[in-house]
C-alpha cells in the first residue's frame, strides 16, 4: 500500500500535535516535519473542513487535535479517500472479474479497513514519546 505524501504528513503532523499536547503553530509543525509551510495549509485545510483539528488565532494561536482517538482509517478517508473505496465489478467484466471482486477484493478491502480503524493517532503517539524516552542520556 502506498499512501500519498498527503496522508503521509497529514499523519505525522497529527501524531507530532498528540506528542505536543498543546495548540502548535503550522509554522512550527512544518519546521519539525521538515515540510514545506504552503503544502502544510492544504493539508490541515483538509483537516480543518472534516472536524479533525481545530485553529485558534491570534499570537498564541495554533492547532490541536479535538479528539485523540482518530484512527489510520479516519485520517485516510479524508485526505485520500479513493484509496478507501471498495473496489467493484462493472456491469461489463467477465466472470472472472466478478468472481475476483466479490471473493477476493471485498476481502482484501475489508481486512485492510479494520486494519487502519485498529490504528489509532494516539497510540502511534505514544510509540513516538517511549522511543524518544529509551534515547541514552548523556551528562557532561
Amino acid at each position: 500500500m502506498k499512501l500519498s505524501a498527503k496522508s503521509r504528513y497529514g499523519i505525522a503532523a497529527l501524531v507530532y500535535l498528540h506528542v505536543q499536547n498543546e495548540t502548535t503553530s503550522l509554522i512550527s509543525i512544518a519546521n519539525h516535519l521538515n515540510i514545506s509551510k504552503i503544502y502544510m495549509e492544504q493539508v490541515f485545510s483538509s483537516l480543518r473542513s472534516a472536524g479533525i483539528v481545530e485553529a485558534i488565532k491570534g499570537p498564541n494561536g495554533g492547532y490541536y487535535m479535538k479528539s485523540s482517538e482518530y484512527s489510520m482509517f479516519d485520517i485516510i478517508n479524508i485526505l485520500e479517500p479513493e484509496m478507501l473505496k471498495k473496489t467493484q465489478a462493472s456491469t461489463d467484466d467477465n466472470t472472472i472479474n466478478q468472481v475476483l471482486c466479490e471473493n477476493f477484493y471485498s476481502i482484501v478491502d475489508a481486512h485492510l479497513s479494520e486494519l487502519l480503524k485498529g490504528i489509532l493517532i494516539k497510540d502511534i503517539a505514544e510509540k513516538v514519546k517511549n522511543y524518544n524516552s529509551n534515547e541514552p542520556m548523556y551528562y557532561i
